[in-house]
């Protein structure tokens, strides 16, 4: 068997972690691999028109989103407290997506716009590389692209909306103000963030790096997943025309009932 000092997060005793953190988070796991199924269920009953900007725009956001909350359910489990916050952020920003788009199809439509923006905007960064390191890039390709999306932008009006603008939309700015924030240190690497690799004496003198497995305080990320998963049910009902039975709102209340200690 492999150990966590050879092979890391890699190794075969990875399974040990698992076993302990399913022991001590049974009743937050059973309530979270209950909404995964329901949402599951959701995601193939997803029979959107093909044409239709806020049915391809929901769908897809919603599959996405969902998929990195399954993520960050995995990380958690093996006790990769970072890389598990890292992944609930890229599920809690598909959601400010997703909620934004189900709210109004012209946000559907300016989100699909911007496809020419990001691609405007990549064709202006290869442009910056140095000519050093421009070896092999087609030229020619690059400023076709970029005179192309440069073209569909002002066709269509198209423009971005950040994390902040879709959160706006959604109606989510709270959420974005403080979970979504607090999770963007993960994500970045933040010198705060980095802290808790840190291990330190009473004088506050670091005397280690911490590395190994991490699953203290991940009530208060399971509830802020669940909740999230909530979110995303909640905007796909009325888009797609879905039955609500209300299992997905009692499992994210059956969560919050569990978490009295919501620090993470």
């Amino acid at each position: 068997m492999t150990t966590l000092k050879e092979d890391g997060f890699l190794a075969d005793e990875t399974g040990a972690v698992m076993e302990m953190v399913r022991e001590k988070y049974a009743p937050w796991l059973l309530e979270m691999r209950a909404l995964n199924r329901l949402l599951m269920r959701l995601q193939f009953e997803l029979n959107g028109h093909a044409k239709n900007a806020q049915h391809l725009a929901c769908a897809a956001l919603f599959a996405r989103s969902l998929s990195h909350a399954q993520a960050a359910i995995l990380l958690l489990e093996r006790g990769m407290s970072p890389s598990g916050r890292a992944m609930l952020r890229c599920a809690l920003e598909g959601t400010f997506r997703l909620v934004a788009c189900s709210r109004e199809y012209q946000t559907a439509v300016v989100f699909f716009d911007e496809i020419h923006v990001d691609l405007k905007r990549k064709a202006r960064q290869l442009g910056e590389l140095a000519e050093r390191d421009r070896a092999g890039m087609d030229e020619a390709l690059r400023t076709r692209m970029l005179a192309e999306a440069t073209a569909k932008i002002a066709e269509f009006g198209a423009y971005g909306l950040s994390a902040s603008e879709m959160a706006t939309r959604s109606g989510l700015d709270n959420l974005y103000l403080t979970a979504y924030a607090f999770l963007c240190g993960a994500v970045h690497s933040s010198a705060n963030d980095l802290s808790e690799h840190y291990v330190v004496d009473g004088d506050r003198n670091v005397t280690s790096i911490r590395t190994g497995p991490d699953f203290e305080k991940l009530a208060g990320l399971f509830l802020m997943l669940g909740e999230t998963m909530g979110l995303m049910a909640d905007a796909i009902y009325p888009v797609f025309r879905l039955a609500n039975d209300g299992q997905v709102e009692r499992h994210v209340a059956a969560l919050q009932a569990l978490t009295v200690d919501r620090s993470v």
